[in-house]
């Protein structure tokens, strides 16, 4: 019911108050007037010339959400974006995002009362929803049209306005629970909330809000529809032919393994035997998480001092403590993942666990080529660590009949990720070596307290980034027309941006199996901009908005994007919109300095070399080169949209928009996938091959791909 209610107000508009003809203002400095979110003119209604979905608290309460991520969630136009769960098969450990219309979370500008807040450290693209409080939020206004006229860089597809509350008198708390019947992903929470002080008789409020959440982790393997990530019998088996496992694959060539333990089924439910063939497959489902374990804890503190009737100072301050667990995998030991492309996992001829018979049987004479999972050791997991600060302190009121608001923004977002049962590459080969470590069932104390010591537990990275800003806007009505006041804004801003992704040197040696050679990254800019804005009645229930801004970035130079907007409201019950205006996505400070880093690809096919169907480049894994480029320049966007709303009952209504947005000079790096998909395409510029076998009529094989 309550998903069906966000859905049949159109996604336009969710707010009580009807449609209304524009009334004459009254000739008094109020501040209680408000800035709707894509328009820096302060007004005393929500209803504009763009397209607003407005949560308000009640919706808030109704609908469940215990996070800011859920809450978005239920809205139509946020598409695919990132979450808990998502969390669990991603490289941003801890981040959820938005994403409207799906042109990429980094093209929604996400807000707090207007303000911007530090992007997520881990990459810079976009700005965490964890760290926003549920029970912090007053309302939720969702802008679905491009607004870079307004607010700058980010906002091509729209806007995520969260409005906090800035004053609360009482004391309030509340408790939630929520427990599944077959047990795993309970989820509990408690928030406190209170405030004193009535800014009309005390001429001050302050209040603090409290919320700690924590959520259990949901295993994979306890819920029959992910149990198992094999199922022959529905045509699933993990979409792999081989992998490394336990007891271990033995590789005999490039296409041909074996496994002892085949005949006897494998060790289930961590591996199975792979239909039509002599391996075993590892079962990745029995170990992983559907849902991660998450802690939560956010404070929230404000404080408002009216210290003259047309005055105010505010400060507002928010903090967010966030811990995470992932479980991974066992690690995989093989060929075909070791980072440094060292000689392979071998077990020695003379090992008192060799199997001779078997080997035999296999025409098998020498050490064994092993494709294995250390299971003594458990899965390897991640610790994330978040913490985000978001500190405002400002002014507002009227002077000379211009209402003003300035403020000093200070936000601040850390990630630190470490991680246990990691194994060393070149440990795990030396404990091979000795023949003691069994990689096809148990060992003895020795081989256990060798193959213990090859683990490694420790930091990966830790991420911080920082957003301080000024900013000044000022509004006022400048002129009276038959049809109403022509209102300008006049705004100000200067914004520094500073990151840094420091790896340490352990997870950048490339010797720790299945981590990214991950490579330490530092950059800052400065922004400065001025804007602009101009709402001016045509007619009667016509009016007509104006915006331009004007964005200046130490890096790439400026940029300056206008808009207009058009409303028409006949009569109460119908308005008609429609805008048109240009937008610009800033290339993120690891989009420009990150160093190039070398990963490797998912096993693919090189099509200039597999012809036969037997050559080893039909399967195979190649090294990616990854990395920023100092040299790009802003993503542009032209879009236009047109809508129209039917209240035929106050509080109740139904819109239809239609938009289009032209975006270009996307910035992004290819995938693996991409590039051998689209071969043609690339190859020519993203692959590099070594040189061809004397007298072959085949290119030479790849060396690498070029993502960037």
């Amino acid at each position: 019911l309550r998903g069906a209610r966000l859905l049949a107000s159109g996604g336009l508009l969710l707010d009580p108050a009807p449609l209304v003809a524009a009334e004459e203002p009254v000739e008094t400095r109020k501040l209680d007037a408000v800035y709707v979110t894509g328009s820096n003119i302060a007004r005393t209604d929500i209803e504009t010339a763009l397209p607003i979905q407005v949560i308000t608290r009640e919706d808030i309460e109704r609908s469940g959400a215990i996070n800011a991520a859920a809450l978005l969630s239920q809205v139509s136009a946020n598409l695919i974006g990132t979450s808990d769960a998502v969390f669990i098969g991603n490289g941003r450990p801890g981040l959820s995002s938005a994403n409207l219309r799906g042109l990429g979370e980094g093209s929604t500008l996400v807000l707090l009362n207007g303000r911007r807040a530090a992007n997520y450290a881990r990459t810079g693209s976009t700005v965490n929803l964890n760290f926003i409080p549920v029970a912090a939020i007053e309302r939720v206004e969702i802008l679905k049209d491009g607004a870079s006229a307004i607010y700058g860089a980010d906002a091509m597809a729209g806007v995520v306005n969260f409005v906090l509350r800035e004053d609360y008198r009482g004391l309030y708390a509340s408790a939630y629970g929520a427990f599944t019947q077959h047990g795993g992903g309970n989820q509990q929470q408690a928030t406190l909330t209170a405030g004193y002080g009535d800014l009309t008789a005390d001429r001050f409020n302050v209040f603090l809000t409290a919320n700690y959440q924590n959520n259990d982790a949901l295993l994979a393997r306890d819920r029959p529809f992910s149990r198992t990530a094999y199922r022959p019998g529905e045509h699933i088996d993990n979409g792999r032919e081989r992998d490394a496992t336990f007891p271990a694959n033995i590789r005999i060539d490039e296409t041909t393994f074996v496994n002892p333990s085949f005949a006897a089924g494998c060790m289930p439910p961590f591996s199975v035997p792979v239909p039509g063939k002599q391996w075993c497959g590892y079962d990745h489902l029995s170990f992983i998480n559907l849902l991660p374990p998450v802690e939560r804890t956010n404070v929230f503190a404000g404080a408002t001092w009216q210290f003259a009737p047309d005055h105010r100072l505010f400060a507002q301050y928010l903090y967010s403590y966030d811990r995470y667990e992932r479980v991974r995998h066992v690690v995989n030991a093989s060929r075909d993942v070791d980072p440094q492309k060292q000689p392979s996992f071998f077990y020695p001829v003379a090992g008192p666990f060799y199997p001779a018979e078997f080997a035999a049987a296999q025409g098998i004479s020498g050490p064994l080529e092993l494709y294995y999972r250390p299971f003594l050791l458990g899965p390897a997991e991640d610790q994330v660590r978040t913490d985000a600060q978001h500190l405002v302190a400002g002014a507002e009121g009227w002077v000379g009949g211009w209402n003003y608001n300035a403020a000093f923004i200070y936000s601040q977002d850390t990630v630190n990720n470490s991680g246990s049962g990691n194994v060393s590459a070149r440990r795990l080969i030396d404990a091979l070596a000795t023949g003691l470590v069994n990689p096809f069932g148990p060992s003895g104390p020795e081989g256990d307290a060798l193959l213990a010591g090859t683990t490694w537990s420790g930091e990966f990275f830790h991420s911080k980034a920082v957003t301080s800003s000024l900013e000044l806007k000022v509004s006022k009505e400048i002129h009276r027309l038959p049809a109403g006041a022509v209102a300008v804004a006049l705004g100000a801003e200067a914004r520094r941006e500073e990151l840094d992704i420091v790896w340490s040197q352990e997870a950048t040696s490339g010797d720790i199996l299945n981590l990214p050679q991950g490579k330490s990254t530092t950059g800052s800019r400065t922004v400065e901009a001025l804007f602009a804005e101009l709402n001016a009645p045509i007619a009667a229930g016509l009016e007509a908005q104006f915006a331009v801004r004007y964005d200046h970035y130490s890096d790439f130079g400026g940029t300056t994007n206008p808009k207009v907007a058009v409303r028409w409201q006949p009569n109460a019950a119908w308005l008609v919109r429609a805008s048109y205006g240009t937008g610009f996505r800033a290339p993120t400070l690891p989009d420009l300095w990150t160093p190039e880093s070398l990963a490797d690809t998912t096993a693919q096919k090189d099509p200039r070399r597999c012809i036969t169907g037997k050559e080893p480049d039909c399967r195979a894994i190649f090294r990616a080169v990854t990395g920023g480029d100092p040299n790009l320049r802003p993503e542009r966007s032209r879009q236009w949209n047109v809508g129209v709303v039917w209240e035929p009952v106050s509080g109740y209504s139904i819109g239809v928009d239609y938009w289009k947005i032209n975006k270009t000079n996307t910035i992004g790096a290819l995938t693996d996938l991409q590039i051998f998909t689209n071969f043609d395409l690339f190859e020519a510029t993203h692959v590099v091959r070594g040189s061809a076998a004397p007298g072959s009529s085949a290119p030479g094989r790849i060396l690498r791909g070029n993502q960037v």
